[in-house]
């Protein structure tokens, strides 16, 4: 099976005196599939499923909001866990089907949603 890989740095550069800080991850996560998803999708202000394709069990989600105005909402039906505001992404693992929801006016986000993580 495949494996997922993220890798990522995290620098805080604080404007005050505070100690600045650096992060650094790397992680790698088996897959029970092989199947995912890439898609660009437009999302309006009425709760709109993301489109799976042929993944069967939403695993880890790498998911970029390319509006530069309006923020979107990810989560469950009904129950929205993570915010993106314009030009934010995020990577987590879902715990269901995802639903998103625009805020005032309809953003086009791009994702990837890979099965059985």
């Amino acid at each position: 099976m495949s494996t997922l890989r993220i890798r990522g740095k995290v620098d805080y550069l604080p404007l005050s005196l505070q100690p600045e800080g650096t992060d650094w991850l790397d992680k790698e996560i088996a897959l029970t599939s092989d199947l995912h998803i890439t898609n660009v999708q437009s999302i309006g202000t009425s709760e709109e499923a993301l489109v799976l394709g042929d993944v069967v069990t939403p695993g880890f989600i790498f998911v970029e909001n390319l509006d530069v105005t309006n923020y979107v909402e990810i989560g469950l039906t009904g129950s929205y866990t993570v915010k993106l505001k314009a030009r934010e992404w995020a990577i987590f693992r879902l715990a269901g089907a995802p639903y998103a929801l625009a805020n005032t006016a309809d953003v086009i986000i791009k994702y990837t949603i890979y099965d059985g993580a």
